[in-house]
């Protein structure tokens, strides 16, 4: 199921995954693919594809990273270290930051071992900030904390209509609310209160915020949660 979120619109298309699609090198022990191929995205925005990976003759644990996105664009994945043979799941966030463009995105499975199989997805950036008629707004539009505490963001939303905040992309076990989670014609603020969870594995989480409208349109902002571990004496 490959999810794409625009400022306009929410669309989910639903693909029949087969690992032999996508354009890929691999080191002949294990293989991964990329579904769909392409993905098309308005700024601000993001979209989710399917990573599988097919296991050779030895079970590996793979570790999936990501290369080739614009500046102003984050990538995460869930789960982040697979089995050879197993499935993740890619989102990409792009920023009002990223240029519009065509990006060759290339997605990295590498092995304890060093072994390294890639495909290739081509990213499009649409410069769609004008075509909705929702606007949100982040102040600040990043954060970095660590595991275990609490960090906010104020949430601005011009609008001709009610709207409904909802977040998307947080990591596991952490708690996201708004105060207050609805706002009303003309738009106006609120803030988000993200309590990470005591577990939260450290890295860069792009955190898509949406104000969604009864009429079906949708407006994003990306905030850029940042976990770090602690510090050893």
């Amino acid at each position: 199921m490959v999810r794409v979120h625009k400022p306009e619109e929410t669309l989910t298309v639903a693909y029949a995954i087969d690992p032999f699609l996508s354009p890929s090198t691999h080191p002949g022990d294990f293989t991964v693919s990329v579904e769909p191929l392409s993905v098309r995205v308005g700024r601000p925005g993001g979209a989710v594809a399917a990573i599988v990976t097919r296991a050779g003759g030895e079970r590996h644990t793979l570790t999936m990273s990501v290369t080739g996105l614009p500046c102003g664009a984050l990538a995460a994945f869930e789960p982040k270290v697979v089995a050879a043979g197993e499935t993740t799941e890619l989102s990409i966030a792009i920023s009002e930051k990223a240029s519009p463009g065509v990006y060759p995105v290339t997605v990295h499975a590498t092995a304890p071992n060093g072994m390294t199989a890639r495909a290739y997805l081509s990213l499009t950036v649409d410069d769609a900030t004008t075509h909705s008629g929702i606007r949100v707004r982040l102040v600040p539009d990043e954060s970095t904390t660590q595991p275990g505490f609490l960090t906010q963001t104020r949430v601005t939303v011009s609008t001709d209509e009610p709207v409904e905040l909802s977040v998307g992309g947080v990591p596991p076990g952490t708690r996201a609310t708004f105060s207050p989670a609805r706002l009303p014609v003309g738009g106006g603020a609120c803030t988000l209160w993200i309590f990470t969870s005591p577990s939260a594995a450290p890295g860069a989480y792009p955190v898509v915020v949406s104000a969604a409208g009864a009429h079906g349109r949708v407006g994003e902002a990306i905030f850029t949660l940042t976990i770090t571990g602690w510090d050893r004496p």
